[in-house]
């Protein structure tokens, strides 16, 4: 087939955007900007349109953006979390009022424009006036279960005064973060050797889907609600006969104690919401937070019932995003870092130019496939901008000014930094250097054995861990027990005190135990939450290590894929010299062996609801899932058990509906044991 094949298009386009969609969504770490994300969803959607017969029902363009992480328990939206249509252009918003008008028996719309807040989608559901669940999107029609996070911020009311016949009501809104806050949480990332986020959106995302709640509490999130639905005692929604309108539901949201974004105002025509479109396209550069455009909705509900929806998208919404602010300038070279596990990632360094208020003289360039997909090459003058106003890329080459003689550019043969061998495994974007004992790597990784979500070594920060493996008192992280403490002392910025800071903390993360020596080992596919189970199914490191594939399958969320490589990492002769030597200078690597030895829940799904005595709802989700059962966020035919507690709520309603057991907490004591 040729390269014009629209079948082979589609199917390339698919891949490409499922690809993107994980990594924006579950991953938060984009390679690309929306903007062109957005690209290739319009060419998919316009080459489908064309051949419909290689449309399918799981294009990307069917289903709504986003995924469920399999470390939370899911929850199933009702009414369905949809997303939004974007539009670029005033001729486009035209367009949109065009549809509304034309779908509509009266033939006119009134709308409500209101910022659009570069966040995570989330929902709150709330029974008889109390916070019950914290929900992310998800796919749009379940999401993960981030209630114990949801709690730490403080935007977020616990409990509400509403009226007495709203036996449930979900409070749909953006967690976001400020700007301010984003640039601190990245400054004591880079100290910590710990990776940046690319944007406030991805910093909000990924602290929401922390396994420590502790750590997202000290993150700093904000909220914005932007939609109520009501629900009454027999379930029955009841929003639109006490409600008419967006503007009417905003002010009811405000009433309630939740925090809504001021900027929403109501508009009688497509020119008035055009002309707030213009007033804060620079108007929103002044606000302490990130907003991409507005959103445009019909604000009447009875209109809104009448256009309806597609599968994907409301058709009384859209989306106005800005273009995002972009700059010229000349690559002057492309350098190749080296990553802790070995990864190659090509950097474009550039003619120093300003770029939305700093000068931008960097950007990463992700992997070789996208480096030859943009034809980057040195000497090229190209266009950057800042992936979500944070960090800039390289968004594409200015052919016509490609000077004369210009080569592309190839990723080397050779490790740039130790000049070993290097390969790139078959279906991965990564180029690794091969050699154990490259310099760059040992740095990397003892970098990330300091992080604080690692070892948590305060005062080892990348810089002076770059200047003590300089000086060679670090060649890998068992020497960070081993070191001597004068010569510490004489390493500049240092000092006598800094140094008997340094060797306390240092002597304190002794004793953090297996779960956190685990992730500070950096094993491939070990992370947190892999940790956190290991460490509670093993009494310690030896009998971790000791263990076959079976057994550690055998442990609820670990698959074959974590299990080969702990196997792989334990039978490796350099990985268990670095054991003897951290045991030999004191470190702990005892579990916490707290898994019951059989799993007595497996295959069977739990529902918590209600307030169980002497026991947090998270610790009866952790006591289920170690015993290999799943909690779920909402009562379906598919549960097994509901565990209530004092104060039910509407899903005891539910689980007598539907015939499923109801149990207190001691019966949920008798079926672990």
């Amino acid at each position: 087939m040729g390269k014009t094949d629209p079948a082979k298009r589609i199917d390339d386009l698919k891949k490409l955007i499922d690809l993107h969609s994980r990594k924006y969504y579950l991953e938060d770490r984009p390679e690309i900007p929306d903007e062109e994300f957005d690209k290739l969803m319009a060419e998919l959607r316009r080459l489908e349109d064309e051949n419909p017969l290689f449309r399918t029902a799981d294009s990307p363009t069917q289903k709504v953006g986003g995924g469920v992480s399999e470390n939370f328990a899911a929850y199933s939206h009702n009414p369905p979390m949809l997303s939004l249509d974007n539009s670029y252009n005033p001729e486009e918003l035209r367009e949109f009022d065009k549809r509304v008008k034309k779908g509509l028996a009266r033939g006119d719309a009134e709308y409500l424009a209101e910022l659009k807040i570069d966040g995570l989608g989330v929902n709150l559901i709330y029974e008889d006036g109390k916070l019950a669940q914290g929900v992310t999107r998800g796919d749009g029609k379940s999401g993960e279960d981030v209630t114990a996070n949801i709690k730490t911020i403080s935007d977020i009311p616990h409990s509400i005064k509403s009226p007495a016949a709203w036996a449930r009501c979900e409070v749909r809104g953006e967690i976001y973060m400020r700007r301010a806050d984003f640039v601190k949480l990245n400054e004591a990332r880079h100290e910590a050797g710990e990776e940046p986020f690319a944007n406030p959106r991805n910093a909000a995302a990924g602290s929401v889907r922390l396994l420590d709640a502790n750590i997202t509490k000290s993150r700093k999130l904000r909220f914005f609600c932007y939609a109520l639905y009501v629900f009454g005692k027999n379930g029955n929604a009841m929003r639109d006969s006490v409600l008419k309108s967006q503007h009417e539901m905003m002010q009811q949201l405000e009433k309630l104690g939740f925090p809504v974004n001021d900027a929403y105002k109501k508009h009688s025509s497509i020119d008035g919401v055009l002309d707030e479109v213009a007033a804060w396209e620079e108007k929103r550069k002044k606000l302490p937070y990130d907003t991409d455009g507005l959103v445009v909705k019909v604000n009447s509900f009875l209109d809104q019932r009448e256009l309806g929806a597609t599968s994907k998208f409301p058709r009384w919404a859209i989306a106005y995003k800005y273009a995002a602010e972009q700059a010229e300038t000349v690559v002057q070279d492309i350098v190749v870092q080296v990553g802790r596990t070995g990864t190659l990632t090509p950097v474009a360094e550039l003619a120093p130019v300003l770029l939305a208020g700093s000068t931008i003289s960097r950007a990463t360039l992700h992997n070789e496939d996208n480096v030859k997909q943009k034809d980057v090459r040195v000497g090229d003058s190209v266009i950057i901008q800042k992936a979500g106003d944070i960090i800039p890329q390289v968004m594409k080459v200015l052919l016509e000014k490609r000077p004369d003689r210009s080569k592309p550019w190839a990723m080397p043969k050779k490790c740039p930094a130790c000049g070993g061998e290097v390969a790139r495994a078959e279906g991965e974007a990564a180029v690794r250097c091969l050699n154990r004992r490259c310099p760059a790597q040992q740095m990397e990784a003892i970098i990330h054995f300091a992080r604080r979500d690692s070892m948590d070594i305060d005062g080892l920060g990348p810089s002076r861990i770059e200047a003590m493996v300089q000086k060679g008192m670090l060649k890998d992280i068992a020497d960070i027990f081993n070191l001597d403490y004068a010569s510490v002392a004489e390493i500049e910025k240092m000092g006598k005190k800094s140094a008997g800071n340094l060797r306390q903390s240092i002597e304190a993360a002794k004793g953090r135990g297996l779960e956190k020596l685990l992730v500070g080992l950096g094993i491939r596919h070990v992370g947190e939450r892999a940790a956190f189970l290991l460490a509670r199914a093993f009494a310690d490191l030896d009998a971790l290590a000791a263990a076959d594939e079976a057994q550690l399958t055998a442990i609820h969320e670990i698959g074959p894929e974590i299990a080969q490589s702990l196997i792989q990492f334990f039978a490796d002769a350099e990985n268990r010299k670095l054991i003897e030597k951290l045991k030999k200078y004191g470190v702990s690597m005892e579990g916490s062996r707290e898994t019951p030895a059989a799993q007595t829940l497996a295959g069977k799904t739990f529902v918590l609801t209600g307030t169980l005595e002497g026991m947090s709802r998270n610790e009866a989700k952790e006591l289920i899932q170690r015993a290999g059962g799943k909690v779920s966020g909402s009562v379906s035919k598919k549960t097994d058990y509901l565990v209530a507690g004092s104060d039910p709520g509407s899903k005891l309603d539910d689980a007598h509906k539907l015939g499923v057991t109801v149990i207190g907490k001691e019966e949920l004591l008798k079926l672990v044991m």
